[in-house]
């Protein structure tokens, strides 16, 4: 069986992090969480602009503070944050 796992991630080179959000039973689900965390990350300017780097730099009290609804784990950097997901074989 195959699962999704959504992860979220931000920063670059040595300063990149990757974190588990949740894992979904379908990919139907995974694209719609994701497409809702994303939402959420543009509307409240938080999302990943690789044409605007210098966004977050100045900004640390609001990146450093930021609460995610969605994700309990949110973490925001300089760069912005992305979330995707990726399939994974659930061993059962």
């Amino acid at each position: 069986m195959t699962i999704y796992i959504i992860f979220g991630a931000t920063g670059e080179y040595s300063d990149h992090r990757r974190w588990i959000v949740k894992a979904c039973a379908s990919e139907d689900q995974a694209t719609k969480f994701v497409d809702k965390i994303n939402k959420w990350l543009v509307k409240n300017d938080f999302h990943y602009d690789r044409n605007n780097r210098g966004t977050w730099e100045n900004d640390y009290e609001r990146r450093h503070d930021a609460v995610c609804p969605l994700d309990p784990k949110f973490h925001c950097d300089y760069t912005g944050t992305e979330y995707y997901y990726e399939p994974c074989e659930l061993e059962e």
